[in-house]
């Protein structure tokens, strides 16, 4: 078996899977060592497992982790993640990148969430853009550019945060798990979003989607489906 440690961020994680892909392709079982906050995303794949760090396992380890090791090193670098990370291994060369989600129910998720077809998504947080916009502003764009219906997507400790500032409770959609996340962007009418990790599923599982950039070209999800948003320029 191999093993790519990756612990924390879910959007590295998922940015991990392609490689996990290619590895199993080649022959190998593989397992991604993450924490077991993000173990649900496994539920959406067939092809890797999740393994929690300290659960000892036999086989070959590939640390792939950019922090904090290996930071310095990515910023000198002027490479995108990808280039940086896909490049660490030679049995990674010429791999296929699309991230593929190949275990997601089909039907859409709309009523679980209190949402409808006609839903359209922001999701204005993150937590490692180099520069940050602030949430209020995105999602003032987000109803200018989309109208009614809209919902902002958060995890329990954003929506909380906001709330307690006096956001309307309504206003926000919390996936429970990470297939749910996965769905709730993939039918959604429309998605805003900044560089993370809704934005690397996005890449994955939508035709079009507002992609509002990092401020650091480095960092930024690359994509098709991605229309880019400038704030402030």
């Amino acid at each position: 078996m191999i093993i790519l440690k990756y612990h924390q961020r879910l959007g590295d994680i998922i940015r991990c899977l392609p490689i996990a892909r290619h590895l199993v392709a080649q022959g190998h079982p593989v397992a991604i060592e993450c924490f077991p906050q993000y173990h649900s995303l496994f539920d959406a794949v067939s092809y890797t497992v999740p393994l929690a760090p300290g659960h000892r396992v036999e086989g070959e380890r590939i640390n792939l982790e950019i922090w904090p090791d290996r930071y310095h090193a990515y910023r000198a670098s002027r490479q995108t993640w990808e280039d940086f990370v896909y490049n660490l291994d030679p049995r990674f060369a010429g791999m296929d990148r699309q991230i593929i989600f190949d275990r997601l129910d089909p039907d859409p998720i709309w009523g679980q969430y209190g949402m409808t077809k006609s839903t359209a998504l922001v999701s204005p947080f993150g937590y490692s853009q180099a520069v940050k916009v602030m949430p209020a502003l995105i999602c003032q764009h987000a109803f200018e550019a989309y109208k009614a219906p809209l919902r902002v997507v958060a995890d329990p400790h954003q929506a909380e945060q906001c709330i307690a500032q006096g956001w309307s409770e309504n206003l926000f959609v919390t996936a429970y798990n990470i297939p749910d996340l996965i769905r709730i962007l993939r039918d959604a009418r429309e998605v805003m979003t900044v560089n993370s990790a809704p934005a690397l599923i996005c890449s994955a599982v939508r035709k079009s989607f507002d992609l509002i950039g990092s401020g650091m070209a480095q960092d930024d999800v690359t994509s098709p489906a991605a229309r880019v948003v400038t704030f402030g320029a």
